[in-house]
């Protein structure tokens, strides 16, 4: 079984990864639209990540 800190410890990773690649869209002045397309295909991270709303 996975250590709970451990995991814990990835997804923090992982969030503080997609802030900074979001970030950097910003620096750029891409809209949500590119920048979601842009992270998608370079970074390999969902589209659903990276945008907000709700989804049902």
């Amino acid at each position: 079984m996975a250590d709970s800190s451990s995991s814990s410890s990835d997804s923090a990773s992982y969030i503080r990864m997609v802030q900074h690649l979001i970030e950097k869209c910003l620096i750029f002045h891409m809209t949500k639209e590119e920048c979601m397309e842009a992270i998608s295909k370079n970074a390999n991270i969902n589209p659903i990540i990276t945008s907000t709303g709700m989804y049902m």
